[in-house]
């Protein structure tokens, strides 16, 4: 019987609100082959709002047309599928909710506490509520300036952490909405609280340590709406007679750290009983609002998991180091016995270890790091910060006066949560801790935005990470709200030009407003969102990239002429390969190649969504194409600029993988790559640009062999360096370490910066051979069978269910194991020769085979063959 799972509205499992001006997008997937589907849309009272009727087709998505929702109105979904022998399923069911209407629906104002000098300090705001009937549905809408968490009766209502996130609060502030009901299902007075800090909004940001880059105070915004079994419909806003407190905790910043003390603590603070003499009403604030006020369109940022140390050591007088075993992105939470009253605790964070075991803080450059609590009366202390987060592994503990033990300390691993949807390991166990390098690295910078490092003063939004990354990170994880989210973010830091800038969000008080952040960063404004049409095929989320899309189109074709973007340092800005080993890619170069490659996605994307200058754009895109060819490719395939004859191995991959090379030289351009690799014993050469391409279009040319070679490198420069010296996330730098296990540089030294982990690419598509057409309407498997590895498996979620490939080698005999889910039909390509056996389908005998669900093929493979396939 079939059966619809996986239901999600706007790729979220059961939001409570959705942009009520926007389409709910419900999507779904099957556990077998379907032949029809309904869809029907309920309100509270169950009445019917829309219904699909009987659709004929294999869709598992559905924006239900003509139909808009009541803004704060709760929905619930229903949808059955027929099996292709028209037997009816179970019907499977979900809900949503709209957020609110506009501004004035909250009936709310944004307040805060009075000004005063200490304005890091965190605030709290309560106030007294009755619930006074048959309470049916209760939801709280909240937002801030700043961070917030809210509190019914003292209990937080959400898990979620650093709430509302980070936007240009100038354009745009989302908020959240929190289910209430249970909590106060209870007729009588109830307390309703929050908790504020200061957060993106008010705190010091990047290096420049430049505070209050929105607003001076952190402000808070916030509605509760009640209904009652009656019809009764209450709402309680913020205002002035909401209480105001200071809170216990001292100081927080997210870069710096948070510093409490807990003999100033009420417990009772968010209750009934709590007194309130010294409470002070709040201010209303009347100053500029930002433009739009919409619900979150993401996940929230969580706790995910909990790690124990691995090792406690002392290092002095109540001075512990305490080893996480794993680099990670969060925070400490203690669970402290027998402690002095009033004992002061201070938890320093480092990522890596000095020769002489002290911490190594260096790299962190001016952020501080540090935590610290004074312990109340009770001797026993359980406290974690919510305000702040660190990149770290290694924790100085300093006035703990007995050693702690290992079920006292917690490593509170938080990130955006996306659902992980991507699984690969293989006989190769360096080859796996890359794997699980990269995704701890995704992990630690997935937090309401893709940051290029969690812990030193910058933690910012580079559009040439996520640009490198990108398909990875799609690869191991559903992000496709998260990414959707940023883009937004992306156009509203987006200059008047077209410009992409560097970083989005843009702190408007410590970044440049105008500059342009130049080739591979800015074409992140072209590459993610068609990356992310590529995985998923969504042509609404495309639609809605593509103001982005054009506009920065629009700004790279103004300086071009006969198809050339001739590279100007005093207008246009590059950061080159960055961090490459040795070897130099001119600017020109990359400024060309990536004018081509992002033409062509503006063309691609116009296509696709009928867009009557398509063509026009495919034009400008071919004239670019003949223009990096004519001014930068050689007679013998050497890609290189009319002042630097010198070949780069960044060069001859973007001609290659961009198609920029006609026909006669791309197999001299690829035999070049080759030399170079050979003649630099097999030492990769590139940085964040070229990096993510090198082991594709080596594989993609016949030469899986030097990718694998690559992969599994133990030398500088490459992973396996890395691994030797300990790294249990990806380094920023090739040489995060030196030979002798010095730290390189500390002015630019992140050991969670995820670009180099866009190899992993390579796993799923390459080495298990996963490679999907657009939105996985189809799939081809060919994997590449090699670097010694005696199996190798992936696990991959789409959106039309689970796909997985294995394959083994074992007594000269290869196996491989395909599964896929329904109506997602597959090509295996099989390496090698020899009779197929198949458990579906049928074979053709030769080298590749058509399956429809499930395939199991053997083929002979004795070492001979093995060792073909790899030269």
């Amino acid at each position: 019987m079939a059966t619809a799972t996986t239901l999600l509205c706007n790729r979220l499992d059961t939001p409570l609100a959705i942009d009520p001006a926007a389409q709910a997008c419900l999507s779904w997937r099957c556990d077998e082959a379907t032949s029809a589907w309904q869809l029907t849309i309920r309100d509270s009272s169950k009445a019917l709002c829309w219904d699909s009727g009987q659709r004929h087709d294999t869709e598992l998505r559905c924006r239900p047309d003509a139909w808009h929702g009541k803004p704060g109105e709760r929905y619930s979904w229903q949808l059955q599928v027929w099996n292709q022998q028209g037997q009816a399923g179970t019907i499977a069911e979900s809900h949503f909710a709209f957020g609110l209407a506009d501004r004035e629906a909250w009936s709310a104002q944004f307040i805060n506490r009075p000004e005063a000098p200490n304005n890091d300090r965190v605030s709290r705001y309560r106030r007294a509520i009755e619930i006074d009937g048959d309470l049916v549905d209760a939801r709280l809408y909240g937002t801030a300036l700043g961070l917030v968490r809210f509190f019914i009766n003292g209990l937080a209502v959400s898990d979620s952490a650093f709430d509302p996130g980070w936007t240009d609060y100038r354009q745009r502030l989302h908020y959240r909405c929190y289910d209430c009901t249970e909590q106060l299902k209870t007729s009588g007075a109830h307390m309703l609280g929050a908790e504020m800090a200061g957060g993106w909004a008010c705190d010091a940001l990047t290096w420049d340590h430049i505070p209050q880059q929105y607003t001076s105070i952190p402000r808070l915004l916030a509605c509760l709406v009640l209904r009652y079994a009656d019809g009764r419909r209450s709402v309680i806003g913020t205002d002035t007679t909401w209480q105001h407190h200071l809170s216990p905790i001292l100081h927080t910043s997210l870069l710096d750290g948070e510093h409490c003390d807990c003999h100033l603590d009420d417990p009772s603070w968010c209750s009934t009983a709590s007194d309130s003499h010294d409470w002070q009403a709040a201010e209303a604030w009347h100053g500029p609002e930002p433009k739009r006020l919409l619900p979150h369109p993401a996940e929230p940022v969580r706790v995910t998991q909990r790690l124990k140390p691995v090792a406690i050591d002392q290092l002095g007088p109540q001075r512990w180091r305490i080893d996480l075993g794993q680099n990670i992105c969060g925070r400490i939470e203690l669970d402290l016995p027998d402690l002095p009253p009033g004992q002061l605790l201070r938890l320093r964070h480092a990522e890596i270890l000095r020769s002489d075991g002290e911490l190594y803080t260096d790299n962190l450059r001016t952020a501080q790091a540090t935590d610290s609590v004074v312990c109340d009366s009770s001797g026993t202390l359980r406290w974690t910060p919510h305000y702040t987060f660190h990149g770290f592994r290694y924790l100085e503990l300093t006035g703990a006066p007995q050693q702690p033990q290992t079920d006292h300390i917690s490593g509170a691993v938080m990130h955006s949560d996306c659902r992980q949807s991507g699984w690969f390991a293989c006989s190769d166990e360096h080859i796996n801790q890359i794997c699980n390098n990269a995704y701890w690295t995704q992990r630690g910078n997935w937090l309401d935005l893709p940051t290029d490092c969690p812990q030193r003063d910058e933690r910012l939004g580079w559009t040439g990470d996520i640009q490198a990354y990108c398909r990875t990170a799609l690869w191991f994880a559903d992000c496709t709200a998260f990414l959707n989210k940023w883009l937004v973010d992306l156009k509203d830091a987006q200059a008047p030009t077209g410009a992409v800038l560097d970083v989005a969000p843009l702190p408007p008080r410590s970044m440049p407003q105008q500059r342009d952040a130049g080739p591979a960063w800015a074409d992140a404004a072209t590459i993610v969102p068609w990356t992310l049409y590529q995985l998923h095929g969504d042509r609404t989320q495309l639609a809605q990239h593509w103001p982005l899309i054009e506009a920065y189109g629009r700004f790279l074709d103004a300086d071009a002429s006969n198809g050339l973007r001739a590279f100007d340092p005093a207008r246009h800005h590059c950061y080159g390969d960055w961090l490459n080993q040795g070897q130099h890619t001119s600017h020109a170069i990359l400024q060309q190649a990536f004018y081509a490659i992002s033409t062509r996605l503006v063309a691609a994307a116009a296509h696709e969504l009928d867009h009557a200058d398509a063509k026009r754009w495919q034009q400008r895109a071919d004239l670019a194409r003949r223009a990096f060819q004519e001014h930068f490719i050689a007679a013998d395939g050497t890609v290189h600029a009319p002042d630097n004859t010198d070949l780069s191995q960044t060069g001859q991959l973007l001609a290659l993988h961009f198609d920029l090379i006609d026909e006669a030289r791309r197999d001299a351009c690829f035999e070049l790559l080759c030399q170079d690799l050979t003649a630099r014993g097999l030492a990769l050469a590139t940085g964040f640009v070229g990096l993510p391409y090198l082991l594709p279009v080596l594989a993609r040319h016949g030469r899986s062999d030097l990718a694998y070679a690559l992969l599994q490198r133990r030398e500088f420069p490459g992973w396996g360096f890395s691994l030797a010296h300990g790294a249990t996330t990806i380094w920023e730098r090739w040489d995060g370490l030196r030979e002798d296990g010095t730290p390189q540089t500390a002015g630019m030294n992140s050991y969670s910066h995820y670009a180099y982990g866009s190899c992993c690419q390579w796993l799923f598509e390459g080495i298990a051979g996963l490679q999907p057409s657009p939105g996985f309407e189809s799939l081809t498997i060919a994997p590449k069978i090699g670097g010694g590895l005696t199996w190798a498996e992936a696990t991959h979620h789409c959106d039309r269910g689970e796909v997985s490939v294995s394959w083994r080698i074992a007594n000269d005999t290869l196996s491989i194991q395909v599964s896929l889910p329904p109506q997602l039909p597959a090509t295996l390509i099989v390496p090698g020769t020899g009779p197929i056996q198949c458990s579906t389908s049928t074979a053709n005998q030769d080298r590749e085979l058509t399956i429809t669900d499930t395939a199991c093929v053997t083929t002979p493979w004795p070492q001979t063959s093995l060792k073909a396939i790899e030269a």
